[in-house]
C-alpha cells in the first residue's frame, strides 16, 4: 500500500442543516490531507443539500451524491460504491472529528498491519464531553477481536470510531433491512474479514448527543431489529468459530434483555402488553446453565428475577 493512502470518508446527510457544517468544517481540518469526503443525501426537506453544495465549489476533495429517501444504510452503501478509498471511514452528519483522527488512525494501520483501528469518542452533549475508552491498548487476532466485540468490552458498535481497509468491506454492505443495530452486523462482517484489528485509546471522535437522537425516543417496535441483528452475528460467527457457540448464545441474551429494559423506561401503555409477551418469551428461553460463564454476577440474577418474578425486576428498572 502506498504511504500516503487515500481515505474516503462517508457522511449520511439527512436533514441536518443545524450540524452538518460542523462535520464538514471538522473533515476539512484533517491533518491528513489525502481525503475524500462523500456526502450522500437522502432526500433531505431542509437546506442541508445546498449547504453541501456550496461546500463542493469551494473544496474540491468534497463530493455530492444524491439518492431517494432510503435510509441511513442504503446513504452508506451508496458511499462505499462511489469510494475510491484504500481506506473507509465513515462520519455521522450531527457529530465531528478531532482534526487529528484520520491521520492518527491510518498511521497506526500502516505501523501495526492491521485491517482495521478502532478509536476512543466523547459523548458530547454541548455542555460535557465523557470520555469513552478502552483500557485495552493493542492488536488482536482475528479470533479475539470477535470475542471482545461479542462480549461489548473492547471496540463499541458504531462504525463512525472506525477506519476499515477497502478488503475489509468490498464484498458486504448495511443491511437495509435494519433500522438500528445495523452498525453491529456490519462490524460483526467486517471483523470476519479481517486479519488483525487494533485498538487504540485516543479519544479522537464527538459523538453528539441531540434530542432528536434515537437515544430520546420513546419505544417503538423497531428495537427489536437489535435482537434480528445480534442473532444474524450469531449465525455467521458460528460458521466461522463454532466453539464461541455458547458466548455468541449469552450475546443475544443480553442483547434481548436490554431490549426489555428498554420497553421498561421507555414503553407506552398502548403497546406495552405486545411487545412485553414477545421479549418474556425469548427470556424464558434462555438457558441459563448455557450462558452463566459469560454474564456477572449481577446480571445473571437480573436474568434468573425476569424468569421467575418479572414484576420485581420490571419496578426496580422503572425506578433507576
Amino acid at each position: 500500500m502506498s504511504k500516503n493512502p487515500l481515505v474516503s470518508i462517508i457522511v449520511p446527510v439527512y436533514n441536518a442543516e443545524k450540524y452538518i457544517k460542523r462535520l464538514l468544517d471538522s473533515l476539512i481540518a484533517q491533518t491528513w490531507k489525502n481525503i475524500e469526503i462523500i456526502c450522500v443525501d437522502d432526500e433531505s426537506t431542509d437546506q442541508s443539500l445546498q449547504i453541501i453544495k456550496d461546500y463542493c465549489r469551494c473544496e474540491k476533495r468534497i463530493k455530492c451524491i444524491s439518492q431517494r429517501n432510503s435510509g441511513v444504510s442504503a446513504a452508506r452503501n451508496t458511499g462505499i460504491k462511489n469510494s475510491k478509498g484504500d481506506y473507509i471511514a465513515f462520519a455521522d452528519a450531527d457529530d465531528f472529528l478531532d482534526s487529528y483522527m484520520i491521520e492518527k488512525m491510518v498511521l497506526t494501520s500502516l505501523e501495526s498491519g492491521a485491517d482495521i483501528v478502532s478509536c476512543g469518542y466523547y459523548r458530547y452533549d454541548q455542555i460535557k464531553k465523557s470520555p469513552m475508552f478502552c483500557q485495552y491498548n493493542g492488536v488482536l487476532e482475528q479470533k479475539k477481536a470477535i470475542i471482545r466485540f461479542l462480549n461489548n468490552d473492547l471496540i463499541g458498535m458504531a462504525v463512525w470510531n472506525k477506519l476499515f481497509g477497502r478488503k475489509c468491506i468490498e464484498s458486504i454492505e448495511f443491511s437495509v433491512k435494519l433500522k438500528i443495530n445495523e452498525d453491529r452486523l456490519f462490524l460483526a462482517e467486517a471483523i470476519l474479514q479481517a486479519n488483525k484489528v487494533c485498538v487504540i485509546s485516543d479519544v479522537l471522535y464527538y459523538y453528539c448527543l441531540n434530542s432528536g437522537s434515537v437515544t430520546a425516543q420513546s419505544f417503538s417496535e423497531k428495537q427489536f431489529d437489535a435482537i434480528k441483528a445480534v442473532k444474524k452475528i450469531q449465525d455467521i460467527v458460528v460458521f466461522a468459530y463454532p466453539e464461541l457457540k455458547e458466548l455468541s448464545e449469552a450475546a443475544v441474551a443480553k442483547t434481548v434483555y436490554n431490549v426489555l429494559v428498554l420497553l421498561y423506561r421507555r414503553g407506552g401503555s398502548d403497546a406495552f402488553d405486545l411487545f412485553h409477551d414477545k421479549l418474556i418469551k425469548m427470556m424464558n428461553k434462555v438457558e441459563l446453565r448455557r450462558v452463566r460463564k459469560y454474564l456477572s454476577h449481577s446480571l445473571y440474577f437480573q436474568f434468573l428475577g425476569v424468569q421467575y418474578c418479572e414484576p420485581l425486576i420490571r419496578m426496580i428498572k422503572k425506578l433507576h
